[in-house]
């Protein structure tokens, strides 16, 4: 009876991986990705490209700086990166689902408010919003985002 039951088993466990190893097998030979897919894929790109043209920019002003990823949730926001540059002088970048109450709050008062520290002066612009003193930054800012 022990017998027949541990090979019972072992037949299950061998269906399953091998169920498991077809439907594997299935989604690296489809091509074709979902429509929710395309659409991550190039909100990610815009996303990218944003952050990126923004370091080309800084670059090209000979800006030089230290990047470091911020916890954007802390704030609403779906990716945020602090950019600091020498003296102690720092930007920080953040990007927002425009539909959010946190980016809709951030518009009206042009400022991204952090739970129990405060608010602090942002330029927000078409889902971004950028934190900096510097107005050649903020001109950088406002060139890429339209």
């Amino acid at each position: 009876m022990k017998r027949k039951i541990a090979l019972f088993t072992i037949l299950i466990l061998i269906l399953g991986l091998c169920a498991c190893g077809t439907k594997e097998t299935s989604d690296e030979t489809s091509n074709k990705p979902s429509t929710n897919q395309e659409s991550n894929e190039s909100s990610n790109e815009k996303l990218e490209t944003i952050f990126e043209q923004f370091e080309n920019e800084l670059t090209a002003h000979e800006y030089t700086y230290e990047k470091v990823t911020m916890a954007a949730e802390m704030i609403g926001a779906k990716r945020g990166i602090k950019y600091k540059f020498a003296d102690d002088v720092a930007a920080e970048l953040y990007e927002f689902d425009e539909s959010s109450e946190a980016y809709t709050n951030a518009q009206k008062s042009n400022s991204i408010t952090l739970e129990d520290i405060g608010s602090f002066e942002a330029t927000v612009k078409c889902g971004y919003a950028l934190i900096s003193d510097d107005q050649t930054i903020i001109d950088i800012f406002e060139s890429i985002v339209k």
